[in-house]
């Protein structure tokens, strides 16, 4: 199989103009050439919304895209079958996403980074987001008396992170502007693996400062567990601290930032209740909604959603699909419509191919 910067063309591509019942292992094959997800279960095909615009620079290969909220596992089987040797480093701009790997696990917020290693097997849960990222192969970042990066977190803030990202952002704009010769493209890229390769290989770093380090992954174990059980009506401080063998109070102070944990827990069922709402199947009643986040009457739900968002559930439902109706394409998004389309139709021969 060819080199990943050799088959991945410049495109720009937008979800919506895929048939839903395509878009989930087109967006997929978009990303890794080869893999779909091994189950599709956890994404509602017609819901997964990606705009996208994807460039090939020499050695590397960088996105840039915007996608409503997914899930996605990397299993073992798609390793074995993937053909692609390489790392991710990503800037997440706006949104946030849990991850967890084999050994460990994070949280993620606008403004990090973090650095994925394509042979390691792990699961990804993203809301609403945009990220900005590079695909880096496995080669630019090793040499001799270095060890092999590892899948770890930058926070904002960082210095690490900021020259980081500045370098990312860098090679971005000159790209989408053609402003940028070739020979400066290869030495920013240069540069972002040999930073890269710094930050996430050297032994004895300061990549994970240990309490900070456990503190975000109990944190992230903890809002895991939540998303989980949110059809519980039962489900409080109490019960969660119970869960995790913590006191409450030191449940209460994990979660301060967000209130507390009672206040953390009713804001993710409204927020999950607002995006079911305006993306949900006409067949799930408010009832239905209301059993499933964990509200124990329909009046409950109604009121907790109205004092939220400023309207009962019905008329946010009524609201976004009023807002569904397509605006007339203009010219260039009738060129990306007919670039998907033809990029859609290459992707389709590609995992004929691989089968």
């Amino acid at each position: 199989m060819e080199p990943l910067q050799q088959q991945q063309p410049q495109i720009d591509f937008d979800l919506s103009w895929i048939h839903p019942r395509e878009r989930f292992p087109f967006w997929h094959d978009v990303g890794s050439l080869v893999q779909r997800p091994a189950q599709e279960r956890y994404q509602e095909p017609a819901s997964l919304m990606v705009r996208a615009k994807i460039l090939s620079l020499g050695e590397i290969v960088m996105g840039q895209m915007t996608s409503s909220p997914q899930h996605f596992e990397r299993t073992a089987m798609m390793i074995r079958r993937d053909h692609i040797d390489s790392f991710l480093l990503v800037l997440l701009k706006s949104g946030s996403m849990h991850w967890a790997g084999e050994q460990s696990q994070f949280q993620v917020k606008a403004g990090n980074l973090f650095l994925l290693d394509q042979h390691e097997s792990f699961r990804s849960d993203w809301s609403e987001h945009q990220q900005l990222y590079a695909a880096l192969p496995r080669d630019l970042l090793t040499a001799a008396g270095w060890p092999e990066p590892r899948t770890a977190l930058l926070h904002d803030g960082d210095p690490r992170a900021d020259l980081l990202r500045q370098h990312l952002i860098a090679i971005w704009q000159q790209q989408v502007s053609g402003t940028a010769a070739m020979s400066a493209t290869n030495e920013l890229s240069l540069g972002l693996a040999s930073l890269t390769r710094i930050y996430f290989s050297a032994p004895g770093s300061a990549l994970s400062a240990e309490p900070e380090a456990q503190q975000h992954a109990l944190i992230s174990s903890i809002q895991q567990w939540l998303d989980n059980n949110l059809h519980r009506s039962d489900l409080d401080a109490s019960t969660i601290a119970a869960a995790f063998h913590l006191s409450r109070s030191t449940l209460y102070e994990m979660f301060k930032p967000w209130g507390g944990i009672r206040t953390y827990l009713q804001a993710r069922r409204l927020d999950i209740a607002r995006h079911t709402q305006e993306s949900a199947d006409p067949r799930l009643s408010i009832s239905q909604l209301a059993i499933r986040l964990g509200f124990r009457s329909v009046s409950s739900f109604s009121r907790a959603f109205h004092a939220r968002w400023g309207m009962p559930p019905k008329q946010a439902r009524q609201s976004a699909r009023s807002q569904t109706q397509p605006a007339p394409a203009t010219e260039d998004e009738n060129a990306m419509r007919e670039g998907t389309q033809r990029y859609y139709r290459a992707v389709q021969r590609l995992s004929r191919s691989q089968a």
